[in-house]
């Protein structure tokens, strides 16, 4: 992927010169355990803590991440467990040397990371030395580092030790032929929890994944109207278009990222109360007013708790607001149609709680929401709705 010399934004060929035949052997031995190495970053845009803005795929680096607090060059080296751990002098002569080339580039704003499979030789002027004295952060034992390669990376001391402070060696990542399974299950699942999404649909979400950066990272054909404006504007003009057009092409957010893990083949998520569930505050009086009986009020208590703890996984996350909030316009008509049926019959609250049952149960209630919901669930949205008091089970009378 990334070569020792200089490498412009407009040359790199990607995946676009494979011949048809062999993309695919060439695609699983070379480019495999670069995607992989992608997911982590890409998992990350969905991180409402400390979300990834976007992940740009074989443009200026292997991966160029922009993180809230800056951007990130990354290089990705895999290695063969046959040969010899990483020393001083190849790093400086495989990801370091560009990664110096290319964190000038940016201005030096960037951090710089080197992701591989393989170990660092031990010792404290070795590699491991290195990696040691970068994730320390102590100037005191950069110091030497910077002088000892300012020269090798073609810097000037000051610059050696800024790139030195922000750089990261990972490495010992799983081999090619595992990465893929390890991440599977210890990057996605807890996400695919988190969201409330079955993980026995790990493996679809996993090679939706994959698909995504593996087009972000090839060429597409540019279409007829993009030749056209590129040959009629202005030199300059055509090749910066050229270049934010392919940047564009190459560049994840979590819109791409989220829609991996819409309509999984899988069946509707565990239902699980929230511990953080407010505790509800007219749900109970409501039922209750319609004649609702106890069982069936208690159970919509923890129906709403699993209810409010899925909405509020999914809450400002791309997929999340605008279809639960569609969902939840749908289900109050629904509810208001259940209503008109019932509303005639005294106590009619235990009516309209067997017929919304029966309705859901139907699937009249339709659902663009990123996640699988059941009848339950559904239902909880329901009494959700009835706590906000948007839907009402007796007349507001009873309960006021």
């Amino acid at each position: 992927m990334s070569g020792t010399g200089p490498r412009h934004p407009l040359d790199e060929p990607g995946l676009s010169t494979l011949p048809a035949e062999d993309a695919g052997a060439q695609t699983q031995s070379r480019y495999a355990f670069q995607w992989n190495c992608a997911v982590p970053f890409a998992l990350a845009t969905l991180d409402e803590a400390n979300p990834v803005r976007a992940v740009v795929c074989e443009t200026h680096e292997d991966i160029f991440v922009l993180h809230l607090h800056g951007p990130e060059l990354v290089s990705i080296k895999h290695r063969e467990l046959s040969q010899p751990p990483w020393t001083v002098r190849e790093l400086l002569e495989e990801p370091l040397g560009h990664l110096a080339e290319r964190w000038l580039a940016t201005g030096r704003r960037a951090r710089c990371r080197v992701m591989t499979n393989h170990s660092l030789r031990p010792g404290a002027g070795e590699a491991a030395g290195l990696r040691d004295a970068c994730s320390s952060g102590a100037q005191a034992r950069l110091q030497p580092w910077a002088q000892r390669l300012a020269d090798p990376l073609a810097l000037a001391h000051e610059d050696a030790l800024a790139m030195l402070s922000g750089l990261t060696l990972e490495c010992d990542l799983p081999h090619r032929d595992h990465i893929a399974s390890i991440y599977r299950m210890h990057k996605l699942r807890p996400l695919m929890r988190r969201l409330g999404l079955p993980i026995e649909a790990d493996e679809v979400a996993y090679e939706r994944l994959l698909g995504q950066i593996a087009r972000a990272s090839t060429d597409r054909a540019r279409a007829p109207d993009a030749l056209l404006e590129a040959m009629l504007a202005a030199d300059g003009h055509a090749a910066v278009a050229v270049l934010r057009r392919r940047v564009a092409q190459r560049t994840l957010t979590a819109d791409e990222i989220a829609s991996c893990l819409r309509g999984l083949p899988t069946t509707s998520p565990r239902l699980t109360e929230a511990p953080t569930a407010p505790a509800p505050t007219s749900l109970v009086r409501k039922l209750e007013a319609g004649q609702v009986g106890p069982t069936a009020v208690r159970a919509a208590q923890r129906l709403r708790a699993a209810w409010y703890d899925l909405e509020a996984r999914w809450r400002g996350l791309p997929g999340g607001g605008e279809e639960f909030g569609d969902l939840r316009i749908r289900a109050q008509a629904l509810a208001a149609e259940v209503e008109s049926e019932v509303a005639s019959q005294v106590g009619y609250g235990a009516r309209m709680h067997s017929r919304l049952a029966q309705r859901l149960a139907g699937g009249e209630l339709v659902s663009q929401a990123p996640v699988m919901l059941d009848k339950e669930l559904l239902l909880g949205l329901i009494f959700q709705l009835t706590d906000e008091c948007e839907v009402w089970w007796s007349p507001p009378s009873t309960v006021l």
